[in-house]
């Protein structure tokens, strides 16, 4: 669908919806696994937003970069483009986007062991999330804040954190996401000696995943 899109879009006189339709089509082909593909379209994506001088477009853009990279298990190429795109969106003014950009940007800081700037921007972002009332994405923001709990050595707080995020992914319903809240509750569970709970978390993120 989104081929046939682009060839449409191909004949419109507008950048910005070809620029659309190549990012849409790159962030499935990344999903896809097709990742020289992915990287043709969002790189001819981004060509196309810059010359307009489109921030949002390329904020969207560098995100679904970051995707691609991400499922390419580069982190540290995924958080170039994630740091670009909270530049842009902090740019045009958007609080929720800027929040997700914040939460990705801690998230992978903290995988590549910055824990202190993680810390900082996983808490701003969650006091953006609390301020425009979005649940899914402080559900997800405490999940960041209890891996990087966990990871220095403060499991309690990581429990608390990943408690938290799963009363907020039960209540919106996000089967798959509490799964792998609950997978990650085990390993505090597990660093504090607690293994019956640790178990226990760890078999009910198993059915979910089954299920």
């Amino acid at each position: 669908m989104w081929q046939a899109a682009l060839d449409a879009a191909a004949h419109l006189p507008d950048p910005s919806t070809r620029s659309r339709a190549h990012r849409i089509l790159g962030h499935a082909c990344a999903r896809l696994g097709l990742h020289e593909q992915a990287i043709e379209h969002l790189d001819r994506a981004l060509d196309l937003a810059v010359r307009p001088r489109d921030p949002a477009e390329q904020g969207h853009t560098h995100r679904a970069l970051a995707v691609d990279w991400e499922l390419r298990g580069d982190d540290r190429r995924t958080l170039q483009h994630a740091r670009h795109t909270l530049d842009l969106y902090r740019a045009f003014d958007q609080p929720v986007r800027e929040a997700e950009a914040q939460n990705l940007v801690g998230w992978l800081a903290a995988r590549l062991g910055e824990y202190d700037a993680a810390r900082d921007l996983c808490h701003a972002a969650l006091t953006l999330y609390r301020q425009h009332h979005d649940p899914d994405g402080e559900a997800a923001t405490l999940d960041s804040l209890g891996f990087i709990a966990h990871r220095t050595g403060d499991h309690r707080q990581a429990l608390d954190h990943y408690h938290q995020a799963l009363t907020l992914f039960r209540t919106v319903g996000y089967t798959y996401e509490v799964a792998n809240t609950l997978d990650n509750v085990g390993h505090p569970h597990a660093a504090l000696g607690h293994h019956e709970q640790a178990r226990a978390v760890w078999r009910e993120a198993l059915e979910l995943y089954w299920d």
